[in-house]
């Protein structure tokens, strides 16, 4: 072998080694989210996804939206062997991972809490039973995410109209209760 192909070789194997894909961060993602439940629902319709989701955590969730095939980039969690995330354009509070037929189980739709940051889908692929060995992240077909209920907070000068006016009547009782005497 000359020096030139040693060297183009060279070259060949540092670009190879170069081209691997980079892993995220842990701190950018906030951690693993929280798997709530798997099943194999027949149709991954939006219909029936949002059906089983709302009776798992109620009818005040909505369906959000659909992540699916061009729009995926997972990325790999620096430092752990199967936890993966996926940057979600619109931040929610709940996401179902669609897979395929998985060795390992017969469930092929997964429902995640986004409790970390949620603008990431963070997934661990040994919670949901697979492997490293046994499953590739390529085999996701599509996350759905969905919105839980909103909670209405008062805001801080309601209150303090509340508590002035009950204050008011406090005031106003004892001022009638003191004349009458």
């Amino acid at each position: 072998m000359n020096l030139f192909n040693v060297k183009a070789l060279g070259c060949a194997i540092l670009l190879a080694a170069s081209s691997t894909s980079f892993a995220i961060p842990m701190a950018t993602v906030g951690g693993v989210d929280s798997l709530l439940s798997s099943t194999k629902l027949y149709n991954s319709g939006e219909a029936e996804e949002l059906a089983w989701v709302q009776s798992f955590l109620g009818s005040d969730v909505t369906f959000g939206g659909k992540l699916e095939g061009a729009e995926f980039d997972w990325e790999k969690v620096d430092g752990t062997l199967d936890v993966y995330a996926q940057y979600l354009a619109d931040p929610t509070d709940y996401f179902l991972v669609k897979t395929g037929k998985l060795k390992g189980t017969n469930d092929t739709h997964f429902l995640f809490q986004n409790i970390a940051d949620l603008a990431y889908a963070v997934i661990d692929l040994s919670l949901m039973g697979f492997t490293w060995r046994e499953a590739n992240i390529q085999k996701v077909s599509h996350i759905s995410q969905f919105d839980g209920p909103t909670t209405e907070v008062p805001e801080p000068g309601v209150l303090s109209l509340l508590a002035i006016g009950i204050l008011g009547f406090v005031l106003a009782r004892r001022m009638s209760a003191g004349t009458t005497h």
